[in-house]
C-alpha cells in the first residue's frame, strides 16, 4: 500500500515539472523568430492513415485501402504479423516480438491479459480511432520504452475545432468470412449563437461493430471455429481555455466475444478493454518552451478463454492436459503518468520525458475433467504481480551545419516487481526455494544518429545504439504457460536481467519529385538473449504432462541482421509504382541455432492509378490499384529455441478500386488473394493458413 501512495505522489509531483509536448512529428519544423529556423526534425518513420490536412485527405481518398488495423500493419516495411486466428494478429518488427517490441497508444503503456498472447494491444484499436501509426524500428526511439525491436505508437484522432459538425457513416462486407461491419465517426465543435465563435469545447466520437463467421483459406478451405464478434467505441472531449492551454479527456472501450482460435487449443469467450486518459497541453508559453503536455491514464484488460466449444474427441486426444477442460481468466490493470517537454533555443531542440506506470496482473486457470468423478484442479499463471516502473528519457537534436545533423536519445528505467498472492508464493517456492520473490531492475539505453545531406537528392543516416529491454512480467513471474509452438510448459525466472544489444544501422535515401528510394542495412548483436531452456525433459509416458518444462533464461549471444529496400516512381501524373523488399537472418551464436520467427525474403509491389472519370456529365474522382505480396521459403527454422518447421514460398495478388460519388459518398471494393492461393506465413502459429480469396465492398457517406 505504501508503494501505491508513493506512486501517485510521484505522479503529481512530476506533472508540473515534466509536462510536455505530444510526440514531435517527423514533418514538423520548430521556428524561433529571433533565430534561423531549424531543419526538419526527422525522428521516425510514420504511416499516416487518418488526418484532416489536404494531403492527408488526398491519401485517405486515393490510397486508403485498409479495412482493419491488421491490414495497415501488414503494409509497413519490416513488420510481420503473427497469426493465431482471423482476429488480433500480433505485430513483430525485424524478427523481434512480444516484449522485445513496445506497442503503445498515444504513448500510454498497455498490457495483454491473456498469457497465451491471444489479445495483443493492437486488438483494441480500430482503424476509425486512428490519426496515424508511428513506427520506429530498432533502438531509435526511447521516448516511450526501453526497446530492442522498436516502438509502435498508435496516435488516435482528437476533436477538430475547425469543423462545427462533420460525420462519416460506413458499412462494409467481406466474403471470405461473411464479415459485416458498421462504423461511424462524428465531430462536433459548437458555436456561440451570438457571435458565431467557437465555444471552446469540441468532441469526437467513433463507433464500430463487426460480425464475422468462419473464414476460408485458399482453395475454399473452411477454417472452423474462426468466427468473432466485436464492438469498439471511442469518445474524446477537448476544452480549449485559450490559445495556449487545452485539456482532453478520452475513453476507448472495446468488447469482443465468441472468438475462435483454430491455431491454439483454446478459444476466447469474451474480452473487454477500458482505456481512459486525461491530457493537459500547453503551447508557446515561452519562446524556449513551445510545447508541454501531461497525461494521466488508466486501462484495464479482462480476458476469459476456454475450450468448451471443442469436441470431446479433441479434448481427449490433444497433447496437453487431455481429458480436461481448461477455463482461464486474465486481468491486467495499468495506471500511469506521461509528461513531456520540448525545449529549444532556435539552434537545437531537447525533448524531455517522464514515464511512470504501475502494472497489476493476474491470471489463473481451472482444470475440469470430462469425467464427473474426478475432482477439478486449480493453478495460478500470474499470481497478483505488481510492477512499478519509473523512467526518464531525453532526445537532443542539433544541426551541425547546413548538411549535417545529430540526434541523441537516452533513457533510464528502474523497475520494482513482486508477487502478493499467497498461493502464487507457494508455487514460486516450489521451484526456487527461499529465493526472494521481489526483483529490482535497472536499464539504460542510448543511441546516436548522424544524418548527412550529401546532395539535394541524397541523404545518409548512420545510427549506433546500446539498447536494453526489461523482461516482461510473464518472463519473470509466469507459471505453467503452455506454448504450442514447441509443445512445452514455460516457467518464469525472476532473476532475469534486461536483454541488451549493440545495434548499428546505415540508411541511404534518394528523393526526387518523380522517384524516391531508400536502402537500409542493420546489424544487432545481443549479449544475453532471453528464451526458454529445458530443465525437465519431456516424458511421453506421463499422459497428463508429457511436455518438457522450460524456464526463461539467458541463452548467450545472438545476432540479427538484414537489408530493407523501398522505392516509389511516378510513371505518369496519375500512375505510381511502389515496392518494398526485405531480407534478414537471426542466429543464436552460443546455441548454434537459428532464431525463431525470423521472416524470410519478402516484399510488396503495387501500381496505383488515380484520376477522374465522367459519368452522365458528372466528374468523379476514382482510383485503382493492383498489388502483390510475396515471400520466399524460410528454410532456416529454429530447432532448439523453438521447434519450427520450414515454410514454403508464396505469392498473392490483390486488386482494389475506389470512387467518390456526389462529393460525399466514398465507395471502395476489391479482391484480395485473387487466385485463392492456399498458403501460410512463417509467423502462423501451428501453420494456420492465411485467408483465401476475399471480395469486399465498403460504402461511406460523409456529412
Amino acid at each position: 500500500m505504501v508503494k501505491i501512495y508513493a506512486f501517485f505522489a510521484v505522479t503529481f509531483l512530476l506533472m508540473p515539472a515534466f509536462a510536455s509536448a505530444q510526440a514531435f512529428k517527423r514533418d514538423s519544423t520548430v521556428k524561433d523568430t529571433a533565430r534561423k529556423p531549424l531543419p526538419r526534425y526527422n525522428i521516425r518513420e510514420e504511416v499516416r492513415i487518418y488526418g484532416e490536412t489536404p494531403e492527408q485527405r488526398r491519401l485517405r481518398q486515393l490510397t486508403k485501402t485498409f479495412n482493419a488495423t491488421d491490414d495497415v500493419l501488414e503494409q509497413v516495411e519490416g513488420v510481420s504479423m503473427m497469426r493465431r486466428a482471423n482476429f488480433a494478429l500480433e505485430p513483430t518488427i525485424r524478427g523481434y516480438n512480444a516484449g522485445q517490441v513496445a506497442v503503445v497508444i498515444d504513448g500510454m503503456k498497455m498490457h495483454s491479459a491473456c498469457v497465451d498472447r491471444m489479445d495483443p494491444v493492437t486488438a483494441y484499436i480500430e482503424i476509425e480511432n486512428l490519426k496515424q501509426l508511428d513506427v520506429s524500428k530498432g533502438a531509435s526511439d526511447f521516448n516511450y520504452a526501453q526497446t530492442l525491436g522498436g516502438v509502435m505508437n498508435f496516435i488516435t484522432t482528437k476533436p477538430d475545432f475547425t469543423r462545427p459538425f462533420a460525420a462519416v457513416a460506413e458499412t462494409g462486407f467481406e466474403a471470405v468470412s461473411n464479415l459485416w461491419r458498421v462504423r461511424g465517426e462524428a465531430n462536433i465543435a459548437p458555436e456561440w449563437l451570438q457571435d458565431g465563435e467557437n465555444s471552446g469545447i469540441a468532441a469526437r466520437m467513433s463507433l464500430s461493430v463487426k460480425r464475422s463467421g468462419d473464414y476460408y483459406a485458399g482453395n475454399r478451405t473452411l477454417i472452423p471455429r474462426s468466427n468473432f464478434d466485436k464492438e469498439n467505441f471511442k469518445l474524446d472531449i477537448t476544452k480549449r481555455f485559450d490559445e495556449h492551454h487545452s485539456l482532453n479527456a478520452s475513453a476507448i472501450i472495446d468488447f469482443a466475444r465468441n472468438i475462435g482460435y483454430p491455431g491454439l487449443i483454446m478459444d476466447t469467450k469474451e474480452t473487454r478493454s477500458y482505456i481512459w486518459s486525461i491530457d493537459y497541453k500547453a503551447q508557446n508559453l515561452l519562446r524556449s518552451v513551445p510545447l508541454l503536455t501531461a497525461k494521466l491514464y488508466m486501462n484495464q484488460v479482462l480476458h476469459w478463454m476456454d475450450d468448451y466449444r471443442r469436441t470431446q474427441q479433441e479434448i481427449r486426444e490433444r497433447v496437453v492436459m487431455p481429458d480436461m477442460y481448461m477455463p482461464m481468466y486474465g486481468d491486467n490493470r495499468t495506471t500511469g503518468f506521461l509528461g513531456e517537454a520540448l525545449l529549444t533555443d532556435g539552434a537545437q531542440t531537447l525533448k524531455l520525458t517522464a514515464d511512470v506506470f504501475q502494472l497489476n496482473a493476474f491470471a489463473d486457470m481451472a482444470m475440469v475433467s470430462i469425467f464427473p468423478d474426478v475432482a477439478p484442479m486449480y493453478l495460478l499463471n500470474v499470481g497478483d504481480v505488481w510492477k512499478w516502473n519509473y523512467a526518464l528519457a531525453a532526445e537532443w537534436f542539433r544541426p551541425l551545419d547546413d548538411n549535417l545533423s545529430l540526434r541523441v536519445n537516452v533513457r533510464a528505467d528502474y523497475s520494482d516487481r513482486d508477487i502478493f498472492d499467497t498461493f502464487a508464493k507457494q508455487q514460486f517456492e516450489g521451484y526456487w526455494g527461499d529465493r526472494p520473490t521481489r526483483s529490482q531492475l535497472f536499464a539504460v539505453s542510448a543511441s546516436a544518429a548522424v544524418q548527412w545531406q550529401a546532395t539535394d537528392e541524397t541523404a545518409l543516416n548512420l545510427r549506433f545504439a546500446r539498447a536494453s529491454r526489461m523482461p516482461t512480467h510473464i518472463e519473470t513471474n509466469g507459471y505453467y504457460l503452455y506454448n504450442p509452438s514447441d509443445n512445452a510448459i514455460y516457467i518464469g525466472n525472476n532473476l532475469l536481467q534486461p536483454e541488451r544489444a549493440w545495434q548499428a544501422e546505415l540508411a541511404a535515401t534518394f528523393t526526387q519529385e518523380a522517384v524516391s528510394m531508400r536502402l537500409t542495412g542493420f546489424a544487432n548483436w545481443l549479449d544475453n538473449y532471453i528464451a526458454g531452456l529445458t530443465f525437465i525433459a519431456a516424458n511421453p509416458s506421463n499422459r497428463l504432462f508429457s511436455q518438457a518444462f522450460r524456464r526463461y533464461d539467458h541463452v548467450g549471444q545472438a545476432f540479427i541482421g538484414g537489408v530493407e529496400a523501398s522505392g516509389r516512381a511516378a510513371l505518369t501524373e496519375s500512375l505510381e509504382l511502389r515496392g518494398t523488399l526485405t531480407w534478414q537472418q537471426g542466429r543464436a551464436i552460443d546455441l548454434q541455432d537459428w532464431l525463431p520467427f525470423m521472416p524470410p525474403l519478402q516484399g510488396t509491389l503495387r501500381v496505383q492509378w488515380h484520376g477522374e472519370v465522367s459519368i452522365f456529365g458528372e466528374t468523379l474522382p476514382v482510383w485503382s490499384e493492383v498489388g502483390t505480396r510475396f515471400a520466399a521459403a524460410q528454410n532456416q527454422p529454429s530447432a532448439k529455441l523453438l521447434f519450427e518447421d520450414a515454410t514454403p514460398a508464396w505469392i498473392i495478388g490483390d486488386v482494389r478500386f475506389g470512387a467518390t460519388l456526389f462529393g460525399r459518398c466514398d465507395v471502395r471494393f476489391g479482391m484480395e488473394n485473387v487466385l485463392d492461393t492456399f498458403y501460410h506465413e512463417h509467423f502462423a502459429i501451428n501453420n494456420l493458413p492465411s485467408r483465401g480469396r476475399n471480395i469486399y465492398v465498403n460504402v461511406a457517406w460523409r456529412f
